[in-house]
């Protein structure tokens, strides 16, 4: 599927379609369930998702499952329709926290206005059994490192054409790392953007030959504090390589 700004010429969107073998769709239609474009209200956009799931769990006979198989299904069904929209939006975080309301409601047994005690908190049943959880997905969570595979994609592989694409659309002269998120720039790059500085709290450099390595912008040192050496100016490009002449 390819999305077409209106700044761009017919005669130049035909050859591309014809190019590519792909058909158009309104900005408005959704693709594979989903909304081609999103805008600033997201909950209108992915009320499908809540309904499906709704749907199910209004299907279940809450009363006839053991609390094992309470558990089965919210893993295999109820938790696996968010993760396909997640892999391409940013789904808001209090409409993942309205996701998980409904399967704790299924869990223990709520239902028709009839509220019932929650005898453990939802992040100790994201918890590993090991340690005493059933290892139900955080949502968000789960979101969050469908973003960092995405960011972490475009970091291991430069020459891939998705990688190309974003580079000539978004951050001409700048490294991945290092690239602005505009204003006005399309969803997925808001979303790479997002993982992006989830991974950057957590990558380090291993020093070769030291010719990319900013001194005092990347993180080098095993140091756990900055992971960098501190100066008064940041701004001088010295590279490591330079340190090890």
């Amino acid at each position: 599927m390819v999305t077409f700004s209106p700044n761009v010429e017919p005669s130049i969107k035909k050859d591309i379609i014809e190019s590519l073998e792909i058909d158009t769709i309104n900005t408005q239609d959704r693709y594979l369930g989903l909304p081609t474009l999103v805008g600033r209200n997201k909950h209108l956009l992915f009320n499908d998702i809540k309904e499906r799931l709704w749907k199910k769990i209004r299907g279940w006979k809450g009363s006839l499952f053991s609390f094992d198989g309470k558990e089965v299904l919210i893993k295999a069904v109820a938790q696996a329709i968010p993760p396909y929209a997640m892999s391409i939006f940013k789904l808001p975080i209090s409409f993942c926290k309205d996701l998980t309301a409904m399967i704790l409601k299924f869990l223990w047994g709520s239902h028709d206005g009839e509220r019932k005690f929650s005898w453990v908190k939802w992040d100790c049943l994201c918890l590993p059994k090991q340690c005493g959880g059933l290892r139900f997905r955080d949502l968000f969570l789960f979101q969050s490192s469908f973003s960092c595979q995405s960011s972490l994609e475009n970091l291991k592989n430069p020459e891939a054409l998705a990688s190309h694409i974003l580079k000539a659309k978004y951050f001409k002269g700048f490294g991945f790392l290092d690239a602005p998120i505009g204003s006005s720039c399309f969803h997925i790059w808001r979303i790479i953007g997002w993982g992006r500085s989830l991974l950057k709290e957590g990558l380090r450099w291993t020093v070769g030959d030291g010719n990319n390595i900013r001194v005092f912008k990347d993180q080098w040192l095993p140091c756990p504090s900055t992971f960098k050496p501190i100066t008064h100016d940041p701004a001088y490009d010295l590279r490591v390589a330079e340190l090890l002449d």
